[in-house]
């Protein structure tokens, strides 16, 4: 049938990790399979040899990735700048652990999002400028000026002291 797509639920990776320690517990929350949003710092982007998209984001010390099946719409997922803040909405995907059967509950030890299209990922904040290769760049760049201008003066006082030896021995 058709109904209404359920809302996202804004989680955190604590939240979907936590060791249950009874059912109910377990039962209450289990977020396998469901509609979540995620916010945390975008870590990188691949492309996966299909044309999938799949991105790493730091959500508080833990790091999730959310996979883009879909070819045709990753542009706005290249467009992204690694440490930019991003939410992004998916269908969580827990991984447990596996010790089953075993007498304590199954407990998860990882979680990954699936992406339904590239807008499903939206930039809360943009990353700054300033990469660390930028700043690597003019850096280098400020001391090759340096060091050229430390060479052309040296030349200049050479030629100085030239001048001035042979202005000397003239009188």
């Amino acid at each position: 049938g058709e109904a209404p797509v359920p809302a996202p639920v804004a989680i955190s990776p604590e939240v979907v990790l936590l060791p249950a320690s009874r059912v109910q517990d377990r039962a209450a929350n289990d977020w396998d399979g469901r509609l979540v949003s995620l916010t945390g710092r975008l870590e990188k982007v691949e492309t996966l040899k299909n044309g999938a998209r799949q991105i790493f984001m730091d959500c508080g010390g833990h790091v999730v990735a959310a996979l883009l099946d879909r070819a045709d719409s990753g542009a706005s997922i290249d467009a992204l700048r690694p440490g930019s803040t991003i939410a992004a909405t998916g269908i969580c995907v827990v991984d447990y652990s596996e010790t089953w059967p075993s007498p304590r509950f199954v407990d998860p030890i990882d979680m990954s999002l699936l992406l339904r299209r590239g807008d499903d990922v939206q930039v809360l904040q943009v990353a700054s400028w300033w990469t660390p290769l930028r700043l690597r760049l003019a850096l280098g760049a400020i001391l090759a000026i340096l060091l050229a201008s430390l060479m052309w003066a040296r030349s200049l006082r050479r030629q100085v002291i030239k001048r001035t030896a042979a202005l000397a021995s003239e009188t």
